[in-house]
């Protein structure tokens, strides 16, 4: 049997063993069936309204890279205004000035736009200015998936209150467990279930915000050490690992009302040799419409990235991602080509005009329920991001409870002798800074010596400073020194130390990174925060005080 032909039996097994809860959360959700409905009218007035070239544009979203270059953005207003894009997609800006932006485009556009973004921890993610959320593998380590849908409502609002209607959020990858896989801390872990439970609980607290959530990276994305930006990674996966671990989590995700979905520059052989998924029918029309019965969005990764190297010129390769299955293309390299192309292809017979329409008409119908039935609907729900509102605080105190939620326990022999001990038998060494948690120990009467990074002797000196019989607490706020070759030498100094029973290891930072740190094996109890921010030094000074507990659970295995 063909390794197709295998992939179709195996996933028409697999679709009689969709999880009751996932089944339950599709009856209480909007889902694209419920949406397309709802918006037949207004689709087909703006249908009818549009010239073949403006329902090929709206095929496309362009990119807002640099809106303070004056020329670069007249260009893109210029662009905008002529051809009509169905969306544009931001990159990094402070949120003021997005609000600019969008509010400068959207007037200039026939049919409202898909405002899209990268947001996987929420607006900050391209907006310095505004509040970050947890990375994806410390909500990995949140057993309270409700927690996960309230950053999700939480996420949507702010998004909203800058005008963006399209997340590029959640990251249904799920990491390999034999390598330290590219995707790493943006993926919610190891295991299938939990990063299936996780990325639907995002999900669907982003789309009941009146956001459209964007899963990535179709099909799966975790099981590759090489960035697709760079080159095109491979996913070797047989095809019972690719449909148990890579495809579990987006076959969940549209069983409970999924909007959007992103087809990734990765070739997976089992599919199809030689070819990115992106551009493969087989992936995106027969696994994801066909299988997967995905209903929703397919939006293919940015086309200029050099995973799609190979795959043709500019026109002729946004052709062929559409003839494979998406419906949106994502930064073309340049618009009226594309454009020209694809009108072109139709009047040859190599696309149709009626996978146009549907394609269109798809999109269309996504943008009336975010503009007519949520958007304009319900503003009193929009955050105001100068505003010291409820909300704002809301979303604060929610990021604390969601690292508070996440703390780990990898080791648990002697933290009672840390909590309850006297200040007189501990020493701390902090690699890296965290000022909460020290400032804390000094409290205490805990001598505290920060080691320093860029002067070797000075950190030799440091390391011998704890006296023999002294219980050491050992701070890593700074994981990623561990990696380095050149601290080798130090760091088997430093290693000597963990051979104490008496250690205490605190460790903050990507749990991916615990391979370059062997030595905590031995230490007696050590803890984990998964990053080091105000919140995360916040959450290890209430453990260390008994106020709570370490209820994390390690979202990826060693």
């Amino acid at each position: 049997m063909s390794n197709f032909k295998a992939l179709v039996l195996f996933c028409l097994l697999l679709s009689f063993d969709i999880i009751a809860n996932s089944q339950d959360n599709r009856e209480q959700k909007i889902d694209p069936g419920h949406i397309f409905t709802v918006g037949r009218q207004w689709c087909d007035s703006v249908w009818n309204s549009l010239s073949d070239k403006e329902k090929i544009a709206q095929l496309f979203w362009v990119a807002v890279e640099i809106p303070h270059a004056q020329n670069k953005y007249l260009r893109l207003r210029e662009e905008v205004e002529q051809l009509q894009p169905g969306g544009i997609i931001l990159y990094a800006m402070e949120s003021e000035k997005a609000r600019e932006v969008i509010d400068d485009l959207q007037s200039l556009a026939k049919v409202p736009l898909f405002v899209s973004m990268d947001g996987e921890v929420g607006a900050a993610m391209r907006f310095r200015d505004m509040r970050r959320f947890p990375y994806a593998i410390t909500m990995g380590a949140v057993d309270d998936d409700s927690l996960i849908y309230r950053a999700g409502i939480e996420m949507a609002k702010e998004l909203r209150s800058i005008g963006v209607n399209a997340n590029f959020a959640p990251v249904l990858d799920v990491n390999s467990r034999e390598l330290i896989p590219v995707i790493g801390y943006r993926a919610f872990g190891d295991d299938p279930e939990n990063v299936a439970r996780k990325s639907v609980a995002l999900m669907q607290g982003l789309q009941d915000g009146g956001v459209m959530a964007v899963g990535k990276h179709f099909p799966g994305h975790g099981n590759t050490d090489v960035d697709s930006h760079h080159k095109l990674p491979v996913n070797n996966h047989s095809i019972e690992s690719f449909m148990q671990r890579d495809i579990f989590p987006f076959k969940e995700y549209i069983a409970s009302g999924g909007w959007g979905l992103m087809s990734a520059h990765i070739e997976v052989p089992v599919l199809e040799k030689g070819v990115p998924a992106s551009f493969s029918s087989k992936a995106l029309k027969s696994l994801l419409r066909e299988q997967l019965h995905f209903e929703g969005l397919a939006i293919i990764d940015a086309i200029n990235m050099a995973g799609t190297t190979g795959m043709g010129s500019p026109g002729e390769i946004d052709v062929k991602a559409l003839v494979a299955g998406n419906d949106i293309i994502v930064m073309p390299r340049d618009l009226n080509t594309s454009i020209e192309s694809v009108l072109q292809a139709v009047k040859a017979g190599d696309l149709l005009m009626s996978d146009v329409e549907e394609k269109c008409r798809r999109s269309l119908l996504f943008k009336n329920w975010l503009f007519n039935e949520v958007f304009l609907q319900d503003e009193e729900s929009v955050v105001d991001i100068n505003s010291e509102s409820s909300e704002k605080s809301d979303s604060t105190d929610l990021n604390q409870q969601l690292y508070d939620a996440a703390l780990t326990i990898l080791k648990d022999e002697r933290f009672d002798e840390l909590r309850y001990g006297s200040s007189g038998e501990f020493t701390c060494l902090a690699l890296g800074k965290a000022e909460i948690v020290t400032d804390e120990l000094k409290s205490r009467g805990i001598p505290v010596y920060q080691l320093p990074l860029h002067n070797n002797l000075l950190f030799e000196l440091a390391i011998n400073n704890p006296k023999p019989h002294q219980k050491l607490i050992v701070i890593i706020a700074l994981p990623n020194w561990g990696r380095s070759e050149l601290h080798e030498e130090l760091k088997n100094k430093f290693a000597l130390l963990s051979q104490k029973k008496n250690s205490f290891g605190l460790f903050m930072g990507n749990p991916y990174h615990l391979d370059y740190w062997p030595e905590l094996d031995d230490y007696g109890a050590v803890i984990m925060s998964y990053e080091n921010t105000l919140e995360t030094q916040k959450t290890i000074v209430k453990f260390l005080e008994g106020v709570i507990q370490a209820e994390g659970k390690l979202p990826a295995r060693f």
